[in-house]
């Protein structure tokens, strides 16, 4: 048995060296994107003098504009994918020069997961290179698919936790424990939820939950652990160890979130 758990163990501390994810997610990547996208225009401009006009847009940065000199096109070109000119949803990004929100350079958005702005990049759920807290608010139309589902088994692990804790409180053996158990709910309560709101609890609320996790939910979830192991069932063992390979894989899935985009 502890064979087959450290297997386990070790294939997914490998995950990450073979899962590289290929394109941005959600309005984190956008935002990447968004930021990539300018540093080659910076660079478009160092080497030809100015940006690219709104009708030449952002496929200057593939294909040299007419009116430029062809020995000075740098190869390779300053973008090599060229899906990076669309946002995740799969949207073109909006490219202006001279911009409105920035007369003396350009304006670059995108109009979110709807593909529709009507403020020019200034809705709630658009992301700009002129506002850096764009998108701005809860923008739950950036809740990853079945997030309903998460939260539910967030809500449902909560609840079965201060039943099995309540009934922990009463018990008056210290051996056959069951916390075990109670860290594995943890984790799920915890851990579930995030996984379909990572774009949605943004700013200061996705600090506070990161440091009430981490602060305190995983010494919790170690402590029980531990005592589990040591007095626990049969059945709290087994629960302890899943609660750690769920850990390891709620601690993979966050770094493997891609939070830059590759040119």
């Amino acid at each position: 048995m502890k064979t087959i758990w450290l297997t386990i163990i070790v294939a997914l501390l490998v995950t990450p060296l073979f899962a590289k994810p290929s394109r941005p997610h959600g309005y984190r990547g956008a935002q990447a994107t968004i930021q990539r996208l300018s540093d080659n225009l910076e660079t478009f401009k160092t080497a030809f003098g100015r940006n690219p006009t709104t009708e030449e847009g952002l496929e200057a940065l593939f294909k040299c504009p007419a009116d430029l000199p062809q020995d000075k096109w740098p190869e390779p070109h300053f973008l090599r994918k060229e899906w990076v000119l669309n946002d995740p949803w799969g949207h073109p990004y909006v490219y202006r020069c001279p911009g409105l929100h920035l007369p003396g350079g350009f304006d670059l958005y995108s109009c979110g997961r709807d593909g529709v702005s009507a403020s020019g990049g200034g809705d709630d759920d658009d992301i700009n290179n002129w506002d850096p807290n764009s998108p701005r608010g809860w923008t739950w139309e950036y809740a990853s698919a079945g997030w309903q589902v998460l939260c539910i088994i967030g809500l449902v692990s909560g609840i079965i936790f201060l039943l099995t804790l309540w009934k922990e409180l009463r018990r008056s053996e210290p051996s056959g424990n069951l916390h075990g158990i109670l860290a594995m709910l943890l984790v799920l309560t915890f851990g579930f939820p995030p996984m379909g709101l990572l774009d949605v609890m943004r700013g200061p609320i996705s600090t506070c939950y990161g440091l009430l996790t981490f602060l305190v939910g995983l010494p919790v979830v170690v402590l029980l652990q531990r005592s589990a192991f040591r007095g626990g069932s049969a059945g709290s063992k087994t629960c302890a160890k899943i609660a750690t390979a769920l850990f390891i894989l709620l601690l993979l899935w966050s770094m493997l979130i891609p939070a830059e985009a590759q040119s």
